[in-house]
């Protein structure tokens, strides 16, 4: 829909509300969406209610939009007392709320899509620069600010989920240019991603090739980002396709837009080695990705303890060491074989010897079975000394990680020195302690 509402935004609708297939009858209801509760659906005086729909399709009062509730689900009543009467309002929920322009024909659960489209937070910020490319496509003339990068097999070690392989190409340019025969996903300075498989594909296919990408944005930025906006185009047999705009739940970030100074490896400072990481992150399967979904887990979680960072950013170097080196040596031997692959500048910089490496794996074995003995026995880092642990474990596992991606170590070096003028999250200051004061404050 032209100017619809983006899902950091509140709003709500109301319409005609029936079930797939019911031609007579339905029910009048008011829909309404707010980015941390998601879709909410009243029902006003509904005696013969639906007790349990997954999809309900509604039509806006004095408008064209059609609406469409997906994963839908009845959550209690509320009563409505009037001095004649009793009646209820039915109180319903849904994972997707469906808003756009479609035929009536569309009454299928299992609606299928021919393209996606995503919004993210940071987006702008991230493609700032304008034009770090310039590479020749396939039998053609090199066009600038384009990356043509064809995936044939982009599902394959993507065994958690059961949908079938689809053939994708991805591009990267300056805005939204047409798929061909082959399916095509593009990145625009406009803040905009379109996904388009080579046959049609379910939201939930879509929702899970959307949630890998923002994935290894969050991961490249080095800061949470959120999906803003999803729009749709649906398979129909009408000549004009129906279009849609896919609502959920979301967390909205503190700030919708960033300056580019703020991320790790913006895409100005990637340029033509983008393609090469796109093509690592999609060779990386489940198990292989744990390292990365640890480090992402302290990137979109501000607000964790600090025991719980600092285990997840252990465990990431471990299951790391785990798959790449396939010993099973211990915490402290993994650390050392993994500290042999930092710069000697970043070695330093990180105060990453010996006498800190043991004392992360003696508080990881207390942080993960609080034995008193290991507390009793052993250096345990807690407060400050916990948080200065973590802000030297960070750099410590982004490089190895940015590095596994094919990242070139000069290029990493360079994002932490950006960062180091510009903050972000992979670069933590260390705390001094505080100095006791010589005479105690006035009291007035």
């Amino acid at each position: 829909m032209a100017n619809a509402p983006t899902m950091f935004e509140e709003f709500d609708y109301t319409g005609k509300w029936r079930l797939p297939g019911q031609t007579e009858g339905g029910w009048t209801g008011i829909v309404s969406f707010k980015p941390e509760t998601g879709s909410a659906l009243k029902l006003l005086d509904a005696p013969d209610y639906p007790k349990s729909p997954k999809v309900l399709f509604g039509e806006v009062s004095d408008s064209p939009y059609r609406l469409m509730l997906l994963n839908c689900y009845r959550v209690g009543h509320s009563p409505v007392f009037t001095r004649q009467s009793r009646s209820e309002n039915q109180l319903y929920q849904a994972r997707y709320l469906l808003a756009g322009h479609w035929s009536m024909s569309s009454d299928d659960e299992d609606l299928t899509f021919t393209s996606l489209g995503v919004s993210f937070s940071c987006l702008r910020g991230w493609m700032w620069s304008g034009s770090p490319f310039r590479r020749e496509r396939d039998g053609g003339e090199g066009q600038e600010a384009s990356v043509s990068y064809r995936r044939d097999r982009v599902l394959q070690n993507y065994e958690v989920y059961e949908h079938e392989p689809c053939e994708m190409e991805i591009l990267l340019n300056e805005g939204i240019g047409e798929s061909r025969d082959t399916a095509s996903l593009q990145l625009s300075r406009e803040n905009y991603i379109r996904l388009v498989p080579l046959n049609p594909q379910s939201l939930d296919w879509f929702m899970e090739q959307i949630q890998r990408i923002q994935d290894l944005l969050s991961f490249l930025i080095g800061l949470p980002i959120e999906r803003k906006k999803i729009s749709g185009t649906m398979k129909e047999d009408d000549p004009r396709p129906g279009t849609a705009d896919v609502y959920h739940f979301v967390r909205p970030p503190k700030e919708d837009e960033i300056h580019n100074r703020k991320m790790a490896l913006p895409l100005e400072l990637l340029g033509e080695l983008m393609p090469d990481v796109i093509e690592a992150w999609y060779e990386k399967d489940e198990e292989q990705l744990i390292p990365f979904k640890l480090c992402l887990d302290v990137i979109n979680n501000e607000q964790k303890y600090s025991k719980f960072e600092f285990l997840a950013l252990v465990h990431s170097l471990e299951s790391f060491h785990r798959y790449k080196y396939g010993k099973n040596p211990g915490l402290q031997d993994r650390l050392k074989k993994l500290r042999k692959s930092l710069p000697k500048l970043l070695q330093n910089d990180l105060a990453l010897d010996d006498e800190f490496l043991k004392s992360v794996d003696s508080s990881r074995d207390y942080f993960s079975h609080y034995d008193p003995e290991i507390r009793k026995r052993r250096n345990v880092l807690e407060g400050l000394d916990l948080y200065n642990a973590i802000a030297r474990l960070v750099p410590f596992a982004a490089f190895i990680l940015y590095h596994e991606l094919g990242i070139p170590e000069g290029k990493i070096c360079e994002a932490f020195k950006r960062m180091e003028y510009g903050g972000g999250l992979w670069q933590r200051p260390q705390l001094q302690p505080l100095r006791e004061m010589d005479e105690e404050w006035p009291i007035d």
